[in-house]
């Protein structure tokens, strides 16, 4: 196992700051997900980490030794491509004894390291295909047994599964998560897909623009997000403006759109608001009651959409203060249909409220 530290890392390619004071400590048998829009940082962060590229300023520490000067094959490190890097003219079983044989392993210690790689992906008895003659899914299964060949304690795995099918990738980023823990490797996987991060991650680095959005634990990412950006990037959302109205020792009064009024109950980790202070009120779709009658602290909408996803539906709500409010609701009884008036409710524990930015929600929710 190793423990990685980056203290203050830059980068800068010309005029563009790919990042910006980055600092980050990764612990020994961790599976870190590096998770963000396009261009927000990851891949260089990723290539600075594995000695591709060195930063501007900054520093990178292996197990407390500085690593920023070495190029990769003097890192203890192993690579899984996005683009599967297979030879085409090698079997599976000769892409993966590479690398011991290149480090003049005995014959003896080849085999078992070559066996033990390919078993570890359950991939031994495709020892004797070529790449161009397997699946995408079970070549990405051999760059992972060729990674593994490589023992090395730190794994970088850079989008692997994200262009397999949804099946394959589903069934591989529990493999690898498996494997990693098993093995007991430090693990920086980068992608963009929320899904892999969320199920795979010890904990998620969510970056923007260059610098570190939120660097926890997916459980913690996705029901307690602590900024705009984060509540909208994880999972799917509902993000409704309004301001404080009043409010009193244990609840805010909060004035949508349309003079419509709701009631947020105050949690501990609530920021403090005044009154009259420009708000925005967030909630997951799993977390929003839907009712054909009027239920407390309501509002009214009419059902503009309805997709059958298999064990819930989901639906398109808007609401009389002009807003779309997403659902997901479990197939336990009749349906609602399209055109449906009904009445939507925030769950009180579940609903968090955020500062309006001042240049806007769209800005603050931006990819770019």
């Amino acid at each position: 196992m190793s423990k990685i530290e980056i203290r203050n890392v830059s980068k800068n390619f010309g005029r563009v700051k790919a990042l910006q004071d980055v600092s980050i400590d990764i612990n020994e048998g961790e599976y870190i997900v590096i998770l963000g829009p396009s261009g927000c940082g990851k891949t260089t962060l990723l290539n600075i980490i594995s000695g591709v590229i060195k930063p501007s300023n900054g520093t990178v520490l292996f197990d407390n030794k500085e690593v920023t000067d070495l190029i990769p094959s003097e890192r203890q490190l192993s690579y899984v491509f996005q683009n599967i890097a297979l030879f085409p003219h090698k079997n599976a079983w000769e892409n993966v004894s590479y690398s011991p044989t290149v480090r003049d392993l005995p014959s003896s210690e080849i085999k078992k390291v070559t066996e033990t790689a390919l078993e570890e992906t359950d991939s031994l008895d495709l020892k004797d295909f070529y790449p161009e003659s397997l699946p995408s899914g079970f070549q990405q299964k051999i760059s992972i047994s060729r990674a593994l060949a490589r023992q090395a304690s730190i794994m970088i795995l850079d989008e692997p599964i994200s262009d397999l099918d949804p099946e394959v990738r589903a069934k591989l980023r529990y493999k690898l998560r498996s494997i990693v823990k098993k093995l007991g490797l430090t693990a920086i996987h980068v992608t963009h897909d929320q899904e892999i991060a969320l199920t795979v991650a010890d904990r998620i680095l969510l970056m923007k623009k260059g610098q570190i959005v939120r660097f926890v634990s997916p459980q913690e990412m996705y029901g307690f997000p602590i900024s705009l950006f984060e509540a909208f990037f994880i999972g799917q959302g509902n993000f409704l403006e309004g301001y404080v109205r009043n409010q009193t020792e244990n609840e805010l009064h909060i004035r949508l759109r349309r003079e419509k009024d709701i009631i947020v109950r105050k949690q501990l980790y609530f920021p403090s608001f005044e009154n009259g202070q420009a708000i925005v009120v967030f909630s997951r779709p799993e977390n929003t009651l839907i009712s054909k009658s009027e239920i407390k602290n309501s509002i009214k909408g009419v059902i503009k959409n309805k997709s059958y996803m298999g064990s819930y539906y989901h639906y398109e709500i808007t609401t009389v203060s002009e807003d779309t409010v997403i659902i997901d609701v479990l197939i336990i009884k009749e349906p609602f249909q399209i055109s449906d008036e009904v009445y939507i409710r925030f769950k009180q524990n579940s609903t968090l409220l955020f500062e309006l930015p001042r240049y806007g929600l769209l800005e603050e929710l931006s990819l770019e």
